[in-house]
């Protein structure tokens, strides 16, 4: 393949693009982007990029946004240098027209940077299938659901109950596999992947019980045509000392079963099973025969099961997908095959998407699968299924493919002149899809990912290109590796002439890698100053190991030679990671770091938290103060470090002398069931983590970090179970099944500074100086074991199937493509090492099946020393074998690393990350501090004016002369939040809180002004959204209001940014805004709503602002007003209200409508509420409302 350079390649047809680790994958997106729009001049709307995680998308947008900004700096002459030639040398003073234009695009295409159309697979699906709802056939309120198992179980439960309990044979032959109920149904041995997925199931070719009889029928002839045969057989057992007559019967049971309908074969029968001591060349065949009647008989049984449990699994499929429907919920593999059923049926809906997104680039392309790519080959057809002619020598692309995958140099500098940025061809309309991945990096097999759809891809692609050089490491790194992977001697002087090795498998090829000075690595070397080389295998050569004493001592060599790096002070815990398979592997690790003194963090972690020690605590809380009469309940909730349980205070419940104590504890669990009752259960968590949590000293930060966690948790489902036994029996079934999925998986506590453990799977994508991979000869032997279960790619259909049975061909190809994968997973793990890699080999079962023994051609009679001596013998390797006898003598301690120099007191200048905690509106415009539960936070509104100056003039009214600031602010919101609106405020009720708020007036006489301004705006006008008489506040009864409402809710959206909200936030104003600090944002969205009314069978949110702009009422127009909505981003706080209310509507108001049930925003400005003016009105776009919710969700 020749290799990329994204400056020249055409801009249309299909591209597979392979870039190895290492290879600047990211970058080279970007500069094709910055092509796509100047050349193409789309807009960063109309250019598609999709990947698989939502990591990668906010890299992606982050990594063009700069580029842009970069170009633009070079064109404005802020900087001179250039990564790349994009834009043409310019003239700092003189540009001309089409320079002049190329940086009026890119200015636009940075305004419009968050409109970009980057998203992973699932986004974009969702997306489509929203937006083009009635065109792709999507039903209308449908809900997304990340995890659907329940239904599914709900699914099986049913089949079971009508069509398994009640067929006694089908649940016979279940229960003879341990299949027959709904849960081992579904089980890690069951069948949960099949029901789930949409391959196709195949099963062992069906052999009639007609034929079975007719083989039986020939095997009886023969017995019967040999008679004398069979007796001397009998006669010779009689003879010897078998027991009388147990032959002559065993022989009778089995010409019974010749001759009668019976599958099964009749048990204990020694002279078949024991065939190896009947001889003689006429009556051995006889006996084989039925041994192989014996064994077909058996399979025959097993096919059956397999037939009816292939059945079953259809019929649930069906029953899942009906059910989904029913309860109108999508999960996100449906997301995917919805959109791929609706551009196969909808040409309407494939024209309109081609438009939209006429080109898209698709990162991680090795973990596509086939319906994914469905879409993709849908969408972006080759040139000859659109009747263009597009080729480069104009021919057809058929005839071509060598010339666009191998480049034809005259062809390609032809295109070069043609789609330069001087005059570029924008006549072709043959779409551009360019496909970009590492088929080497195809780890995910387990979630999806399938390396043949990639492979079929690669097939169809039109020009083929490759990524040579490695950007990331140190040139022995990379020379370690290439000898590693290519299996093969070679020079340097090779690499332009060499062939790419098929080491990985049919089309994954290894090609040579190249290393270079620029590397940004070579920036921050580590000077190691010892014998190792850049490449470490260290070999533990002992016979036979196994898994529980093989981790142990790789584990603790791993450690040994940590502490060795770190005693030099030259090597940091944060520049080291482990890369492990297993959970294991993993604790086999960190109990060996912790035994030497050194603290590491799992980053690969999935545990659920359900499964913490907090998850039970909480439990226990939650329990005993719901049935606080029970004494037992309430005392074992006070057990808890929730409650500082300790065996001091726990002693002093059971003090008969002093039962004031336990009275005391009673009323405060009391006062908690009360908050849990009015607040919620997030108020009574918090409340008790203030005044009672007492933390377990070991585990403070991970046990907070687990409370919180199961707090937001209890807060999302409390939405759904209303009562608290509901909440708490939820929450009893989650401990029990201990799920785990994104959202309950244990969240990370710390990963600064320390010594990081990580799956290969997890490593992914990331990169560390030091990289130790001490297991990887380690496989599970019970992989290689037949299974009933298999999933694997049928050569014949070319197509990836479920295969429901045994069969040694299928078997075959299922122990290749383990094996094959694991291959993969090695060159994943050790190109994670920038600067120095150690490998761990040793004999454990089945290592011949590993990863490294497939590399280095190991089988069980070679040792792994000589071996890997052949691959490390030449210097140019830069690797080492170190036999692990000589490293045993040398146990190390830490010494010297943490010296008197580490324990000095050292500046913090960084700030420290805290983006999970709860949020609200002031946090999300200002600092973004974390945000305290308090219900002040209101308040903080007005802080804004307290530095504007005004005179008091005693002609002007007492509203404009009124003190500034947070303090009148709280003042006013107090009193309208106790008064009744139809009786007025009280002179009592203004004082009350003039005692609350002593810097709200100059003067206590103020409190009668304060009342008739208040009682003014009771009354003012308050213009109706839709028609009809005007009203006011007085008019509304108290059945027509809610008055500080509290609400929180989740913010889903795992990469949430500021410059997220302000993207909603422009699109709402239709001007280009920015909120301060474009920090993360992420944890519980809390708030208090002023007042929600009804009004006209609507429901409109209101809030109350004290803000001065004026002394005059015609400083409080609706202009003026909305100007200052905008300056303070109320705009923003009152969509999310509506956010708060829309969401509470959905769930409490059957048939909620939001064009009927949605009436808008009232915002009465208190100074000038008074004839007509103060009350700024506004009805709500539904579409921004909805996109805003989304984002919340997890939305883009």
């Amino acid at each position: 393949m020749k290799n990329l350079d994204p400056k020249t390649i055409p801009l249309q047809g299909r591209h597979i693009i392979e870039a190895s680790a290492g290879t600047g994958k990211t970058y080279n997106i970007t500069e094709l982007y910055i092509r796509l729009l100047l050349e193409k001049e789309l807009s960063p709307e109309n250019i598609l990029v999709m990947t698989f995680t939502k990591d990668a998308t906010q890299e992606i947008i982050s990594r063009v946004e700069e580029k842009i900004r970069e170009e633009l700096k070079y064109f404005d002459g802020t900087i001179s240098a250039k990564d790349t030639n994009l834009i043409d040398d310019l003239d700092k003073n003189i540009r001309t027209e089409e320079q002049e234009l190329k940086y009026k695009t890119l200015k636009k295409a940075l305004l419009e940077i968050d409109e970009a159309a980057i998203f992973t697979i699932h986004g974009f699906c969702k997306r489509v299938l929203s937006q083009q709802a009635f065109t792709s056939g999507l039903e209308m309120d449908v809900s997304m659901e990340v995890d659907t198992d329940d239904i599914l179980l709900e699914v099986v439960e049913d089949y079971f109950r009508k069509y398994i309990n009640t067929d006694k044979e089908k649940f016979k032959l279940l229960q003879s596999q341990k299949w027959h109920t709904p849960e081992r149904f579904l089980g890690k041995k069951g069948f949960k992947d099949v029901v789930k997925s949409n391959y196709d199931i195949e099963v062992p070719k069906y052999f009639s019980l007609e034929d079975f009889k007719i083989q039986k029928l020939e095997q009886l002839n023969l017995f019967e045509k040999k008679p004398s045969v069979i007796d001397e057989f009998l006669a010779k057992a009689k003879k010897a000392k078998e027991p009388e007559g147990a032959r002559v019967e065993e022989y009778q049971k089995v010409l019974e079963w010749l001759k009668n309908d019976e599958l099964t074969f009749p048990q204990d029968i020694s002279i078949v099973t024991n065939g190896g001591k009947i001889r003689g060349d006429e009556i051995k065949p006889l006996f084989m025969g039925i041994k192989n009647l014996k064994d077909l008989s058996v399979q025959i049984y097993q096919n059956k099961i397999y037939k009816i449990v292939t059945d079953i699994c259809q019929e649930i499929r069906a029953n899942f997908i009906e059910a989904k429907a029913k309860k109108s919920v999508l999960d996100f593999d449906d997301l995917v095959v919805k959109l791929r059923d609706a551009v196969y049926k909808s040409p309407e809906l494939v024209e309109i998407l081609q438009k939209e997104y006429p080109v898209a680039l698709i990162d991680e392309f090795q973990d596509t699968d086939v319906i994914q790519y469905e879409i993709l080959d849908k969408l972006y057809p080759l040139a000859k299924t659109i009747g263009n002619d597009t080729s480069i020598d104009n021919q057809n692309p058929n005839t071509i493919s060598h010339s666009r995958a191998g480049g034809n140099l005259n062809s390609m500098n032809e295109y070069s002149k043609n789609t330069s940025l001087n005059g570029h061809d924008k006549s072709t309309n043959e779409p551009l899809l360019l496909m970009i991945g590492d088929p080497k990096q195809a780890i995910y097999g387990f979630r999806g990912g399938d390396i043949f759809t990639y492979l079929k891809a690669k097939k169809s692609a039109e020009y083929s290109w490759s990524m040579d050089t490695n950007w990331r490491s140190t040139a022995g790194i990379v020379s370690s590796y290439n000898r590693l992977f290519y299996t093969k001697n070679y020079t340097p002087d090779d690499f332009e002439t060499i062939e790419d090795n098929n080491v990985f498998s049919d089309g994954i090829s290894y090609q040579l890698i190249k290393s270079t000075k620029n590397a940004k690595v070579n920036k921050e070397l580590i000077e190691f100053d010892d014998d190792f080389k850049a490449m470490n295998y260290f070999v533990y050569d002992e016979e036979k190991v196994s898994a529980d004493n093989g981790r142990k001592v790789l584990s603790q060599w791993t450690a040994n030679e940590i502490v060795r790096l770190l005693n030099t002070n030259k090597v940091k815990e944060s520049d080291i990671a482990i890369l492990v398979q297993n959970n294991k592997q993993a604790n086999a690790t960190k109990k060996a770091l912790q035994e030497i003194g050194l603290s590491s963090v799992y980053l690969s972690q999935r545990d659920s938290i359900y499964q913490s020690v907090e998850a039970e605590e909480v439990l226990k809380v939650l329990t005993g103060i719901n049935e606080l009469e029970n004494d037992s309940m309430l005392k074992q909730a006070h057990s808890t470090s929730l409650f500082g349980g300790t065996a001091e205070k726990f002693s002093q419940f059971l003090d008969e002398e002093n039962p004031a104590i336990w009275d005391r504890a009673k009323d405060e669990a009391f006062k908690l069931r009360n908050t849990w009752k009015k607040e919620g259960i997030m108020s009574m968590l918090l409340e008790i983590l203030h005044n009672q949590y007492a933390p377990r000293v070991e585990q403070n930060a991970r046990a907070l970090t687990n409370i919180l966690h199961i707090a937001e948790l209890l807060k999302v489902a409390e939405n759904r179970y209303k009562q608290s036994f509901q909440l708490i029996k939820w929450y009893k079934d989650k401990l029990h099944n201990k799920s785990s999925n994104e959202e309950n998986t244990l969240r990370l506590e710390s990963d600064s500074n320390l010594i990081k453990i990580v799956t290969i799977h997890g490593s992914k994508g990331l990169e560390y100086p030091v990289v130790f991979v001490p297991f990887i000869t380690a496989v599970n032997p019970k992989a290689f074991n037949a299974k009933d279960i298999n999933k694997y790619y049928n050569q014949k259909s070319q197509e990836t199937v479920h295969y429901i049975g045994k069969d040694d061909l299928v078997k075959k190809q299922v122990d290749n493509e383990i094996i094959e994968e694991s291959q993969r997973l090695l060159y994943v793990a050790i190109t994670r090492a920038s600067q120095r890699c150690y490998i761990g080999v040793a004999n454990f079962d089945k290592c011949d099946k590993s990863s490294l023994a497939q590399f280095v051609g190991f089988n069980p009679k070679d040792e792994w020393q000589t071996l890997l001596e052949n691959i490390t013998q030449n210097q140019e390797s830069h690797s080492r074998v170190i036999n692990f006898d000589e490293v045993k003598k040398t146990k190390l301690q830490i010494t010297n690393h943490i010296g008197k120099d580490k324990l000095e007191a050292k500046d913090f200048n960084t700030k420290i990350e805290n983006s999970w905690g709860m949020l609200s509106f002031s946090s999300m415009v200002r600092d973004n501090k974390p945000y305290e539960y308090t219900q002040d936070d209101k308040s903080s509104d007005e802080v804004v004016d307290e530095a504007v100056n005004t005179t008091n003039k005693k002609e002007l009214e007492y509203r404009f002369t009124a003190n500034k600031g947070s303090d009148i602010g709280n003042l006013l919101h107090g009193v309208l939040e106790e008064s009744d609106f139809f009786e007025g405020v009280t002179i009592e009720k203004v004082n009350e809180f003039i005692g609350k708020n002593l810097g709200a007036v100059s003067d206590k006489a103020e409190a009668q002004d304060i009342k008739l301004w208040l009682d003014e705006c009771l009354d003012a006008p308050i213009c109706s959204l839709y028609g009809g008489q005007s009203f006011c506040l007085k008019d509304l009864a108290p059945s027509q209001v809610l008055k500080e409402p509290e609400f929180y809710f989740p913010i889903d959206n795992q990469n949430l940014w500021k410059n997220k909200l302000a993207g909603v936030l422009s699109n709402y104003r239709g001007e280009q805004t920015e909120l301060p600090n474009n920090a993360k944002l992420h944890g519980m969205l809390h708030g208090f709503i002023d007042l929600i009314f009804t009004h006209n069978d609507r429901f409109f949110v209101a809030d109350y602002k004290s803000n001065y702009l004026g002394d005059k009422l015609e400083d409080y127009t609706q202009e003026k007003m909305s100007a200052k909505n905008q300056s303070s981003f109320y705009d923003l706080q009152y969509l999310i209200y509506c956010v708060a209310l829309h969401r509470y509507l959905s769930i409490n108001k059957k048939d909620y409508d939001f064009d009927k049930d949605f009436g808008g925003v009232y915002y009465f400005y208190l100074r000038g509420m008074k004839s007509g003016a103060g009350v700024y009105s506004k009805k709500l776009n539904k579409k921004r409302v909805l996109e805003l919710d989304s984002l919340f969700r997890g939305g883009k």
